[in-house]
């Protein structure tokens, strides 16, 4: 969880408390260290959850004033359109590296360049 305490000097002091169990005998030798290293569940991967979660309501509100970059998406719902493709192609790339029975992976045969 996470505790957001407003501070005198205008700042918010902000407390992550996390409490994780699992049982590690049924996690893979290749990602013990991961869990080990409290990386896998720790508050750095919430903070970057958070981050990205913010970048992406800044994109969704900005209004029509996009700077006069030709890379940039003018429209909001071209922004919006975007966003879902990028959590689409997220959703589909962890369903791919998770080990689900659902999504399963094909064994290639052959020479593959």
């Amino acid at each position: 969880g996470c505790l957001i305490q407003d501070m005198p000097n205008g700042y918010s002091k902000v407390t992550w408390v996390e409490h994780a169990e699992y049982d590690d005998r049924g996690v893979h030798r290749l990602y013990r260290s991961l869990l080990n290293s409290g990386m896998a569940f720790g508050a750095q991967r919430w903070l970057a959850t958070l981050q990205r979660q913010c970048e992406c309501l800044a994109i969704l509100i900005a209004t029509a004033n996009v700077p006069r970059d030709p890379t940039a998406i003018p429209t909001p719902n071209g922004r919006r359109s975007m966003l879902r493709l990028a959590q689409r192609m997220t959703d589909n790339f962890c369903a791919g590296v998770s080990a689900s029975t659902v999504h399963t992976w094909n064994k290639l045969s052959g020479n593959i360049d």
